[in-house]
């Protein structure tokens, strides 16, 4: 974990070239990371922890503690392969995995996990679950996890009956609609979550049939026009 050797720069700056390699230049490990610094103590965050962007601390990072949090950012490694920001003043010891493979910890709340399942954050701080609505996802899981690992492996701590462990997860944050990407939705899937969303400004569709308290428009075009009551300015 300690620095074996450093290397200049071909024109002494910090943008000019260090290593030029013309093959493959190989790290031990799986991940890539990056020095960081977290709210609070560092000896409250250990490898597995889910991260998110702090809310109240620029350029800090803290265990996400809200489902689906949109400022998922990653999770804390001791596995990187290669590790930015090592040359940044008043920099962090902790790294968090940008990209690759990391063990994350996850629990059971949402059911268990399979392979291939997308990860987010809960309401667990610092610990994924499986995604089973559209939003942010840490990445996907490469193992599975339900209760039986627990019992054979014992390495799970309970958290309110809840198991929680650690799974190896290959690390992409981004957007996704997780039943549809894994294969277990359909198109049908994919109209309930619009018909949810638009249930949320207002509005519900049933058997093709718009429903809303009112339109506002310059002009509406209608082939035929059915209505209990008819106004025209203030008259009605």
């Amino acid at each position: 974990t300690n620095a074996v050797a450093f290397f200049a720069s071909t024109g002494g700056g910090v943008a000019d070239a260090s290593i030029i390699a013309r093959g493959t230049i190989s790290g031990g490990n799986a991940d890539i990371g990056e020095y960081i610094n977290v709210v609070g103590s560092e000896s409250e965050y250990e490898a597995g922890d889910v991260l998110s962007a702090s809310d109240t601390e620029a350029v800090r990072f803290e265990k996400s503690d809200t489902p689906y949090d949109y400022k998922l950012a990653g999770v804390i490694t001791e596995t990187a392969g290669l590790i930015a920001g090592g040359g940044e003043d008043n920099r962090g010891n902790k790294v968090i995995a940008l990209a690759g493979r990391a063990p994350v910890k996850v629990s059971t709340a949402n059911g268990p996990i399979k392979i291939g399942d997308y990860l987010t954050s809960s309401d667990v701080a610092g610990v994924a679950v499986k995604a089973v609505e559209p939003g942010p996802v840490l990445g996907m899981a490469l193992e599975p996890f339900d209760s039986s690992r627990c019992q054979s492996a014992n390495t799970c701590e309970s958290i309110n009956g809840i198991q929680i462990g650690k799974v190896m997860t290959f690390i992409d944050v981004h957007w996704a609609l997780p039943e549809m990407a894994s294969g277990q939705g359909s198109m049908v899937n994919f109209t309930e979550w619009v018909r949810r969303a638009i249930k949320d400004i207002g509005i519900t569709i049933s058997d093709g049939i718009v429903y809303m308290k009112e339109i506002v428009a310059d002009r509406i075009f209608a082939k035929r026009v059915v209505t209990e009551e008819l106004c025209i300015g203030n008259t009605c």
